[in-house]
């Protein structure tokens, strides 16, 4: 290394102590130290930190790269321009850097697993009204209730009454 390239690595070091990160130096230690690296030198975790940030960055702007490729592919013309950034899109950029994303089989439709409308509507056409106690029986008499208006087994879950 000339006396250049050592008074520019001083100063990027140097400079490192001031920076303020995106992702924060609690986060960056945390990762570093979960994959076996450790170290008291808080230059040396930002400059993680800053190398992160950068391939998060590049990678939101291949998305951009994506998205507007497909606008301009599409013949439908948004009213106010606005940029719709899609899983499509960012799929596509992760894949330059050699990471493959896959869409989950399902999406959860409310924040209460199993209780979304699309489920509602899904059981209203498996409903059952039989188990009729016969007599003598634990039960005698009592109808189960449709699937729809059984309450759920699990206390504080909103039941979705649509």
């Amino acid at each position: 290394m000339d006396l250049f390239e050592t008074s520019q690595v001083e100063k990027l070091l140097e400079s490192l102590e001031k920076y303020q990160p995106a992702f924060p130096d609690e986060l960056v230690r945390y990762y570093l130290a979960k994959s076996g690296f450790q170290t008291d030198d808080i230059r040396a975790e930002r400059l993680v930190g800053l190398a992160a940030q950068k391939f998060v960055a590049d990678i939101a702007n291949d998305a951009l790269i994506h998205l507007k490729l497909r606008q301009q592919g599409s013949a439908k013309k948004s009213k106010d321009n606005e940029v719709v950034l899609t899983v499509e899109d960012l799929s596509k950029a992760l894949e330059e850097y050699g990471i493959y994303l896959k869409k989950p089989p399902y999406y959860v439709d409310s924040p209460v697993v199993g209780f979304g409308s699309s489920n509602l509507k899904r059981r209203k056409t498996e409903q059952t009204t039989t188990n009729v106690g016969r007599p003598g029986e634990e039960g005698e008499g009592e109808e189960e209730l449709p699937k729809e208006e059984q309450q759920p087994k699990e206390e504080g879950i909103p039941r979705d009454n649509n």
